[in-house]
């Protein structure tokens, strides 16, 4: 299953905390069962991974590590391709309910 992680720096990290988490970031690979599609970073301090991961345990460990320094939000995605027939199917369902 893929997952959308979206992080920001915690506010109270702090220049040291930045730096630390960018040793991290140097060294730190992920758990085998999670492959990373890709991680993109902004200047503001987000950061979007698109992540595939197996178990909902997996992707628990791949984030850890950056617990002290990252607030994730992390959504279950899809292709539009694949997600948009979907909504409609359930517009449609809603419709009959009346």
């Amino acid at each position: 299953m893929r997952f959308m992680c979206h992080g920001r720096l915690r506010a109270d990290l702090g220049e040291a905390g930045q730096a630390r988490a960018a040793v991290v970031f140097r060294k730190w690979q992920p758990p085998k069962n999670v492959e990373i599609h890709f991680r993109y970073v902004a200047p503001n301090g987000h950061d979007f991974v698109l992540v595939e991961a197996a178990a909902v345990e997996d992707l628990i460990e791949a984030t850890a590590n950056w617990f002290p320094f990252i607030d994730y939000e992390i959504y279950p995605v899809t292709e539009a391709e694949a997600g948009v027939p979907r909504m409609e199917k359930a517009v449609a369902e809603r419709a009959t309910m009346t």
